[in-house]
């Protein structure tokens, strides 16, 4: 029998919340924060319902009746009225992108998919450099060196032609580049730079690094263009999380490029996250993020990475021709075994993938990784899963894929429909993926320059669209997708998602009960008070209600990336 693929996991542990909840009740209780005369779902499936909610050192300590909550009031805890409004778990944005930086400062990248030799991309970097001011970075990718006769490339091929440039090439995966001398001393790489794994960086036999960067190590070039975007990068991103506290989003699932995740360890590292952060990158380039695994762990409860995201594409099982009329067979697109490979090489590794609107195609994969290497909790997803024809259900539940929706787009494929484009052919069937087991996860899609849609619209969309049998999800099942199956779809349901004793404290507490209000009022439901880490985020409470929780110092990640000695994010 072939050995199952397993996934360390460092936030899924019962035992650890167990032990947690039994600690904070062994001494005399007294929490930091307790909210009573509430209408509270907990999203706990077990126990839907409760009247209060106490919180303490960060964590749920308790969810029951008022008077069972009163237990836990103390002289210094801070007791909030609910005044009968409702208090759910805080909200999980399944598909937002908390920042968009460009992976080449806004430069557009030289195309080298038509490259074939050193000669070749010696001339083209020799007549661009000319046209660019002296010291500017030069970027490029697309590269192959396949169509090099299997030579590894080397700095010595563009040194001569770029003495006064640092230069950047990414392969066609994404998963090696090539620095000139110049870049590789502005990254700090040198003879004595000991990155694992010791294979990334390739050295001559002398052990001087040849320029040529594969996997894990890649993250340190990443590093200077993170830190020269970090101080606008960082605002942004903080004006964004303020912005997300305040419609009671307390986490968010960001798929980016790797420059972003090196700016949101670098926050992580200055105590400035205020959104829990669940971030991938893309998939090409998978051995990147299993070789940063392996020498950094996976993060925090604030800030975690192990995710890896395909773009919809397509690939042929044919050669291509390329725009000179050349056979080549990777200048356009990649073969269908090479795609295979990639997830088969992620589930190996024990990294979620999610796909770009993915359809048949990727499905079929999906089973066959499941089938061929039993990965032992994949957790696959496909994001923009809106049409969903019937027979792919099934697909869907047999593969363990999750449905990542968002709602707002739904009215844009209608607008489309109706300017004539082709009608989708099974648009959003939420109660049949429920009814076959499948998990649904809502979000919005949303970029963090521009307006942010609520919560609340996202869930009114959910709960108002009929599926194409007419049935609707109801507001718990939207909730449900927001909260607890959100955390599911980014291994986190042991510690946020619910309402538990134990689990992080992140809640809100609303201004109405969205449970007796009419559906049509739902998207115009307003936030009192975000808690996150037991803290209130957004919102104020009147004096008389307690003075505030007691600081909590923050979580240290199991093994944090080393930073330079400058101070720049690692």
């Amino acid at each position: 029998m072939k050995k199952a693929v397993g996934r360390g996991r460092p936030f899924v542990r019962a035992g650890v919340l167990l032990l947690a909840a039994g600690a904070l009740s062994a001494a005399a209780p007294q929490a930091d924060l307790a909210i009573r005369q509430a209408r509270v779902w907990t999203g706990d499936t077990k126990k839907p319902w409760a009247q209060a909610v106490a919180v303490a050192g960060g964590r749920i300590a308790a969810v029951g009746t008022d008077g069972e909550i009163a237990a836990w009031v103390g002289p210094s805890t801070r007791v909030i009225d609910g005044r009968g409004a409702a208090v759910i778990p805080g909200l999980i944005d399944a598909h937002f992108h908390l920042l968009d930086l460009s992976t080449t400062g806004g430069d557009v990248p030289l195309n080298l998919r038509f490259i074939l030799g050193p000669k070749e991309l010696g001339d083209l970097l020799k007549a661009h450099a000319r046209t660019v001011p002296e010291g500017a970075w030069i970027f490029g990718e697309g590269w192959d060196e396949r169509k090099w006769g299997g030579e590894p490339p080397s700095k010595a091929w563009i040194d001569g032609a770029t003495p006064r440039h640092p230069v950047w090439l990414l392969s066609a995966r994404g998963d090696s580049g090539l620095a000139n001398s110049a870049a590789l001393r502005e990254a700090g790489i040198g003879p004595e730079t000991a990155e694992q794994p010791a294979s990334g960086i390739v050295r001559d036999r002398g052990g001087e690094p040849t320029g040529l960067i594969r996997g894990g190590p890649m993250w340190l070039m990443d590093r200077v263009f993170a830190d020269k975007a970090f101080g606008a990068a960082g605002r942004e991103a903080e004006e964004t999380m303020g912005r997300l506290a305040a419609l009671g989003v307390t986490s968010v699932q960001h798929t980016g490029n790797w420059q972003e995740l090196l700016v949101f360890q670098r926050l992580r590292r200055m105590g400035r996250l205020k959104t829990r952060i669940y971030a991938g990158v893309p998939l090409p380039a998978w051995v990147r993020l299993r070789d940063y695994v392996a020498s950094y762990g996976r993060g925090d409860d604030w800030l975690h990475w192990g995710a890896l995201k395909l773009f919809k594409m397509t690939w042929t099982p044919h050669p291509a021709i390329d725009r000179a009329g050349r056979l080549d067979r990777w200048a356009v697109q990649p073969s269908a075994d090479e795609v295979y490979g990639w997830f088969a090489g992620a589930a190996r590794a024990n990294l979620q993938t999610m796909v770009h609107a993915g359809g048949l195609e990727i499905l079929r994969i999906y089973e066959r990784v499941r089938k061929e290497l039993e990965p032992k909790d994949p957790r696959f997803r496909i994001e923009h899963a809106h049409d969903v024809p019937p027979d792919w259900i099934a697909l869907y539940a047999s593969a363990g894929v999750i449905a990542s929706v968002q709602p707002p787009l739904l009215a844009h494929i209608d607008d489309r429909t109706g300017a004539g484009a082709a009608p989708p052919r099974h648009l959003f069937p939420c109660r049949e993926l429920l009814d076959a087991g499948v998990r649904i996860v809502l979000g919005t899609d949303a970029v963090t320059a521009s307006p942010l849609t609520t919560p609340f619209e996202v869930l009114a969309e959910a709960v108002e669209r009929p599926g194409p049998d007419g049935r609707r999800m109801t507001l718990e099942q939207a909730l449900a997708a927001y909260t607890r199956d959100a955390a599911y779809a980014e291994f986190s349901e042991g510690v946020k998602g619910t309402l538990e004793a134990g689990k992080l404290a992140d809640l809100v507490l609303l201004e109405e009960d969205i449970f007796a209000a009419p559906a049509a009022e739902l998207r115009r439901a307003r936030v009192r008070l975000t808690i996150i880490d037991g803290r209130i985020a957004y919102g104020t409470v009147s004096p008389d209600q307690g003075p505030p929780p007691a600081s909590k110092a923050a979580i240290e990640p199991r093994r944090s990336p080393p930073a330079s000695t400058s101070g720049k994010c690692g």
